[in-house]
């Protein structure tokens, strides 16, 4: 099975046979489809012809783009009434529960068996959801790193345009408007996610922090005691698609 993953900044393409090891390659998502094909190696070039192909994500065009360069893949339809027998939740509309989010949560409840758990999700935007007793009970939605860094350029005069994030300052001040911004940034980030992680064990006592996304080295340092875990979402992704009886090409 092929799994195709449309980020906002990246799209994953991975192989799997079980749902838990991946073969992955990564390209920015703004590249058209016909590019990343045309970069692919032989072997997945033919891989792509034989095996069964899957397409989900969070960028609408990109995922028709895609469709339309790979002629007989499929997006996984998402019954809600089914999602919500897998995963039990009040979220409203039930339909604008994003792709990535679905899938992290059904890894959490599936491949790591954590009832109870907040799942961090640190990329272009960082979510921070909740499951108490396998139950979804809401989550926390703000602009990533570089969102963040971006905006700040986009929306100012005089901040600079930084090209991307340095590993974490060890100072808690900037003597540059750079290091000043990244400090900021950074910082800001870790704020907002100890204290979605302190609201949410007042809830779930023993919740347990799965880490995944991006900006997950950037940020783990500051989280000792999360369980990282890069491939949180193309877990669900199988998931998605087995679970729910999706049918293939």
């Amino acid at each position: 099975m092929i799994l195709i993953s449309v980020g906002n900044t990246n799209t994953r393409i991975a192989r799997t046979k079980d749902g838990h090891h991946f073969q992955c390659r990564n390209w920015p998502t703004a590249w058209p489809a016909a590019r990343v094909l045309s970069d692919l190696p032989a072997t997945w070039t033919q891989a792509l012809k034989q095996e069964n192909v899957y397409i989900g994500g969070v960028v609408p065009h990109a995922i028709s783009a895609w469709n339309t360069a790979l002629s007989g893949t499929s997006l996984p339809s998402w019954d809600p009434e089914h999602f919500h027998a897998l995963v039990p939740h009040a979220y409203t509309p039930p339909e604008s529960l994003g792709f990535d989010r679905r899938c992290c949560l059904l890894a959490a409840l599936d491949g790591h068996t954590y009832p109870d758990s907040i799942v961090i999700d640190a990329g272009t935007a960082i979510t921070m959801d909740l499951l108490q007793n396998g139950r979804f009970l809401g989550g926390r939605i703000l602009p990533g790193l570089r969102m963040q860094i971006h905006c700040l350029a986009r929306e100012t005069a005089l901040l600079p345009r930084l090209e991307d994030v340095f590993p974490p300052p060890r100072d808690m001040l900037g003597n540059s408007t750079g290091l000043a911004i990244q400090t900021g940034v950074y910082h800001s980030a870790l704020a907002a996610i100890r204290s979605a992680v302190a609201d949410y064990r007042l809830i779930a006592e023993n919740a347990v922090i799965l880490l995944t996304g991006g900006d997950t080295q950037v940020l783990a340092p500051a989280v000792p005691d999360a369980i990282q875990d890069e491939n949180l979402l193309l877990r669900g992704f199988y998931l998605l698609v087995t679970l729910q009886g999706h049918s293939s090409r």
